[in-house]
C-alpha cells in the first residue's frame, strides 16, 4: 500500500490526572482496515514520561515508513515547545517507541497542562491481519503452546518449510484437533518475528534482545525455514569479529557454515583448543566445523 496519509494525536495532561493516573492516551484512529493506533504516554517509577506510539491489533504482521513531528508544550500557547522531527520503519511490535520527556513536572503545574501532540504521515505501508480469516494469507489456523490462536497462510509456510508442507496435509500430526493444529512449544512472539520474515515483510533483527533472537532461529531451524536461518545469519554476520566468537554454539548447532568459517578464521590456536575435547579428538563437532577447525589450525 502506497501514498501519503496524515494523521494527528492529541494528548492533554493536567496536574490532577498526572498525580492520580499512570497511562495517558489519545483517541484511537483507524490508519486502515484492522490498523487501529492512538499516542500513549506512561508515567514511570521515576515520573519520565514513556511516549509511544500504539498498535491495538497485537495479530498484525505490519511494515510502514513513517516520518512524523513529536511536539511537546506547556499548553497550546507555549511558544518553546520541544519537539522532536523522525523519520523511522515501524514493524513488528506493538508500540513504536517515540521520546523520554524527564522532567515533564516543568510542563505541568497548578494551571497549566502538557500537551503532547503527534503528526504523522505514512508514506508506504504492508499489513496482514492474522486475527481472523482471510483467503490467501490468513487461511489456516494455529494454537499456539503460550495460548494465542492466529491464521497463517498455508501457502507460504508450505512453501519454505517442508515440516509445514506436511503439517497441513496431514491429520496424523498429535496436534491436529478439530481442524486446529496446535504447535507445541511455541511462544507467540519468536513466531510472529519468524512470520514476518517468512511474509517477505522487512525485519530488523535488532529490534529482538538476544534471547528473543535465539529463540526465533531456533524456530526457524525446527521448522525447515531454510530462507529465515540464511536471513538471522546474514544478520549476525554483520557483527564485528569481537563479538562474534560469542555465537560459535549456535552456529556450530545450526551448521551456519559462513558465520562458522568467520568466527573459526578469528580464533587463536588456544581458542581452537579449548573448543576439542581432551579426550576425543573434536568430539562431537559436526564433520564440516572439523574440516574448517583443521584448516585453521594448519593456517596458524
Amino acid at each position: 500500500m502506497s501514498g501519503k496519509r496524515y494523521y494527528v494525536f492529541e494528548v492533554v495532561i493536567n496536574k490532577y490526572d498526572f498525580d492520580t493516573n499512570d497511562e495517558f492516551a489519545s483517541d484511537v484512529q483507524k490508519v486502515v482496515d484492522k490498523l487501529d493506533v492512538k499516542l500513549k504516554c506512561r508515567k514511570l517509577q521515576n515520573n519520565q514520561l514513556d511516549i509511544r506510539l500504539h498498535v491495538q491489533n497485537m495479530y498484525l504482521l505490519k511494515w510502514s515508513q513513517i516520518k512524523y513531528a513529536l511536539t511537546i508544550s506547556k499548553d497550546s500557547s507555549d511558544s518553546n515547545p520541544e519537539t522532536l522531527v523522525g523519520i523511522t520503519t515501524f514493524t513488528y511490535f506493538v508500540d513504536l517507541f517515540l521520546m523520554y520527556v524527564n522532567q515533564p513536572e516543568n510542563y505541568i503545574g497548578p494551571t497549566t497542562s502538557m500537551h503532547v501532540k503527534l503528526e504523522m504521515c505514512m508514506y508506504r505501508s504492508v499489513f496482514y491481519d492474522l486475527s481472523t480469516f482471510s483467503p490467501h494469507y490468513a487461511d489456516f489456523p494455529i494454537k499456539l503452546d503460550s495460548g494465542e490462536q492466529l491464521y497463517v497462510s498455508k501457502s507460504v509456510l508450505s512453501n519454505h518449510s517442508p515440516f509445514f508442507n506436511t503439517y497441513f496435509n496431514s491429520t496424523e500430526f498429535n496436534e491436529y484437533s478439530e481442524g486446529v493444529y496446535e504447535l507445541k512449544e511455541t511462544s507467540y512472539w519468536p513466531f510472529f518475528a519468524l512470520l514476518h520474515v517468512l511474509y517477505g515483510i522487512e525485519f530488523h533483527c535488532g529490534l529482538l534482545f538476544e534471547e528473543e533472537l535465539i529463540a526465533t532461529m531456533e524456530l526457524a531451524h525446527r521448522f525447515q525455514c531454510d530462507l529465515a536461518m540464511r536471513y538471522f545469519e546474514n544478520y549476525l554476520l554483520c557483527f564485528p569479529d569481537d563479538n562474534l566468537k560469542h555465537w560459535f554454539d549456535l552456529a556450530e548447532r545450526y551448521q551456519m557454515m559462513e558465520l562458522l568459517r568467520r568466527i573459526i578464521s578469528t580464533m587463536t590456536k588456544e581458542e581452537l583448543k579449548a573448543i576439542m575435547p581432551s579426550n576425543t579428538f573434536l568430539g562431537n563437532l559436526h564433520p564440516d566445523t572439523v574440516q574448517e577447525v583443521v584448516g585453521r589450525l594448519l593456517d596458524l
